[in-house]
């Protein structure tokens, strides 16, 4: 894994290699100091038979205190930068264990939303389903609704006939009691019981099948009852009655 610029092991060589030149700052510096106060000793040396100090060796004298607190301000820079160095594990330990907590945390704050989402994911196939299942279902009703209306037309048609067939029967049948002077096969009795089935029986798929019946004694009742007419053949009647008479 490549190094970052922040991560410990290269602040750590950063530092020291810091420390190092510090280090050969401060030997320079030293040895400079060193230099100025033999220069020092022997000017000191010189003048003192003389019992007079001259001004440069009052200026070696502020250069070698101004030297003196240089290197000791780099000593204790240099001190406190190897006591860090010391401390850098330590922290960095400190720092790690802080960072696998936090992230510790953080996979299971993570784990607890990926297991909702899961359930959030169940629960919306679940909802699903039931959508089609309620679409299917309204299918369903509204085909069967459709196939109920259907024959709820169908057999109030049915009936609607069958009613008025019954109707035209009756009133054929009390037009011949009226109108009978010889007596006539009465074609009323198939019918009747064609109706009485009918009423009897279920409706449904075998009213098809009755209407055709009905429709079948229907047309040669119809044929019947216009080959024979009873106003023409009870004149005739009459009239042969006369004849007869005057005979």
């Amino acid at each position: 894994m490549a190094k970052t610029k922040n991560s410990p092991c290269t602040i750590r060589k950063r530092l020291e290699q810091q420390v190092a030149i510090l280090r050969r700052e401060l030997a320079s510096a030293r040895v400079d100091q060193n230099d100025i106060s033999r220069k020092y000793a022997a000017r000191v040396r010189q003048q003192a038979g003389s019992g007079s100090f001259s001004d440069e060796s009052l200026k070696l004298k502020k250069r070698i205190k101004i030297l003196e607190r240089e290197n000791h301000e780099q000593n204790q820079y240099i001190s406190y930068l190897e006591e860090q160095i010391k401390l850098m594990p330590a922290q960095y330990e400190s720092r790690m264990v802080d960072l696998k907590k936090s992230a510790k945390l953080a996979e299971r704050e993570l784990n607890k939303v990926y297991h909702g989402m899961r359930s959030i994911k169940e629960q919306i196939k679940q909802v699903d389903k039931l959508k089609d299942s309620v679409a299917i279902l309204k299918a369903r009703l509204e085909r069967r609704d459709f196939i109920i209306a259907h024959y709820e037309a169908q057999n109030s048609k049915k009936t609607v006939i069958v009613e008025d067939l019954q109707g035209h029967q009756k009133s054929e049948s009390r037009h011949k009691k009226c109108h009978t002077t010889t007596p006539t096969p009465k074609p009323t009795s198939e019918p009747t019981d064609v109706t009485a089935e009918s009423e009897t029986e279920p409706q449904g798929s075998l009213l098809v099948e009755k209407y055709k019946k009905l429709d079948n004694i229907r047309a040669p009742l119809k044929h019947k009852l216009k080959s024979v007419d009873f106003c023409s053949l009870a004149a005739a009647l009459r009239m042969k009655g006369k004849q007869s008479g005057s005979i």
